[in-house]
């Protein structure tokens, strides 16, 4: 499934390459949200779990965002630190295959996403709140940390470090919340749970910056239909509105 779904987004943005610009008007891209709501795709956020560190979890991060609970105050010097794996994966400390995010509470607070950047601070204003929600999603070409709905980081693999695509592009289907007396331990998650895509996408769609192929990029994964839909408006010169 993976695979298709990656084959799937290169074949979209193959033809977006050739198209002089981009050819989706907002309203049509939300004809493809509602398609993608009312289909196999549409499926709501877990329940919250309390998180137990240095533990393999099964979690399916290429079908699911990630959201995670925390109450640290900036500058406590907590941190986030959750490590990925490929769904293989039985070693909880052989973890370089793929990599973790590292987010620190300093002041300011900083964030490092293994493979792709070093320590450096958000570039973003991150929200005061005490209690936050973070949302971490992943397509095949970038990654975005999200924090009480504000984007803090959106990094593109093709950008980063040479290693950021090779490492973060392949399929991932476990995590753990670190743990090891290392340092960087995870101190700051109190709970996780699955994220949906909803809330991504309805918010691009009623923004006043609509980000086309990344909208697109997120409905191939989840519903492959939204894809053909788009293209065949395209094609055929079809308007709704």
């Amino acid at each position: 499934m993976g695979q298709t779904k990656t084959k799937i987004i290169e074949q979209f943005e193959v033809f977006m390459m050739q198209k002089e610009e981009s050819p989706y008007h907002p309203r049509m891209l939300c004809y493809c949200i509602l398609l993608y709501l009312t289909g196999p795709g549409a499926t709501a956020a877990a329940e919250w779990i309390g998180v137990t560190r240095h533990q393999l979890i099964d979690f399916d991060f290429d079908k699911y965002p990630i959201e995670l609970k925390t109450n640290s105050e900036i500058g406590s010097q907590e941190d986030i630190d959750v490590v990925f794996y490929v769904p293989t994966e039985t070693n909880i400390n052989d973890w370089t295959e793929v990599g973790n995010i590292w987010i620190v509470f300093s002041d300011p607070m900083t964030y490092r996403i293994y493979h792709c950047s070093e320590l450096t601070a958000f570039n973003v204003d991150v929200p005061e709140e005490t209690n936050k929600i973070w949302k971490i999603v992943k397509t095949s070409s970038e990654m975005r940390i999200i924090c009480n709905g504000i984007v803090l980081l959106k990094i593109q693999f093709e950008k980063a470090e040479a290693t950021c695509k090779t490492r973060w592009a392949q399929q991932i289907g476990k995590i753990a919340f670190w743990s090891n007396g290392s340092g960087d331990d995870d101190t700051a998650t109190d709970s996780y749970r699955r994220g949906s895509y909803h809330e991504l996408l309805i918010g691009e769609c009623s923004g006043e910056v609509f980000e086309d192929i990344w909208v697109i990029e997120i409905c191939a994964m989840t519903f492959p239909a939204c894809l053909l839909f788009t293209i065949l408006v395209d094609t055929y010169k079809l308007t709704f509105y």
